[in-house]
């Protein structure tokens, strides 16, 4: 495997890969890894929750695992860890705790309860969330999407 992975394709076609080589010696494990992909949601503490659990796996069945599928592994996992989205000072975090920790909770709460949308949307930015992630919270209330 190279230890360049130059897109999110090529980073999924490399996990894949690993998946189908790790079934051929531990299915269950390698159906666990195949359910890990359900975390990533397009929000930052999603991609959190799919590089914990890919790790945890990975550590707890390193003993049944081939030198070459711990070594991809480990590429995949060093990868993911470098990965942009999982570099802001919110990484890891809730859209609930980065809105406690900026002390914009009520703030949110009320421009929700308005229907604000550009209140919404200004507020959410400054706790670093993506127009992807915020289309999905603005979405989840029955609002209308930024373009």
């Amino acid at each position: 495997m190279n230890k360049r992975i130059d897109s999110w394709f090529e980073y999924w076609q490399k996990y894949n890969s690993l998946c189908d080589i790790i079934r051929s010696e531990n299915n269950q494990l390698a159906e666990q890894l195949v359910d890990a992909k359900l975390y990533v949601n397009g929000l930052t503490d999603g991609w959190h929750d799919f590089l914990n659990v890919v790790k945890e796996l990975i550590f707890k069945n390193a003993e049944t695992l081939s030198l070459d599928c711990k070594v991809q592994a480990d590429i995949l996992i060093t990868q993911l860890e470098k990965a942009p989205m999982l570099q802001t000072g919110y990484g890891g975090m809730t859209v609930n705790e980065r809105l406690v920790i900026a002390n914009k909770m009520d703030e949110f709460d009320n421009a929700i309860d308005n229907k604000d949308t550009l209140r919404i949307i200004e507020i959410l930015k400054s706790v670093e969330l993506t127009d992807d992630n915020i289309n999905a919270i603005l979405k989840s209330f029955k609002m209308p999407a930024i373009k």
